[in-house]
């Protein structure tokens, strides 16, 4: 029985593209987009590479399973606000601060996450035997 509150982040194994994909391939997505995400600076490019999460989660089928991990990461971004406004007074600088960092995570978290929940059995035991 899964636990209630983490519902929705338990998926059914449904035949996609994405699980079609050798472990390979997923993990070498999960590097790029992690170094991505680190590594442009415009908020533009920040964008491109979280939607190559969303599109990875439709094409796994997982994409309320993504809604829903995005939906509870943004109460963490608040709340690194507001504990960062209570130290920083300058507003610009915290929240171009506070957007960059939420969106880094964002991202990065989102990729770890779909790419567990994308992983099969298979792949795994296929991993261990090389």
């Amino acid at each position: 029985r899964e636990p209630r509150g983490f519902s929705s982040l338990f998926l059914p194994k449904r035949k996609s593209v994405i699980r079609s994909f050798d472990a390979e391939v997923k993990i070498f997505w999960l590097v790029s987009t992690i170094i991505l995400s680190l590594g442009v600076r415009s908020a533009a490019c920040l964008f491109l590479v979280f939607l190559s999460t969303v599109v990875y989660g439709f094409l796994a089928k997982a994409a309320g399973a993504h809604l829903q991990i995005v939906r509870r990461m943004f109460f963490f971004a608040a709340f690194s606000l507001v504990l960062m406004g209570a130290v920083i007074r300058d507003t610009g600088y915290l929240m171009g601060t506070v957007i960059q960092i939420a969106s880094r995570v964002f991202i990065m978290s989102s990729a770890g996450i779909l790419f567990a929940l994308t992983r099969s059995e298979e792949h795994t035991s296929e991993l261990q035997s090389h």
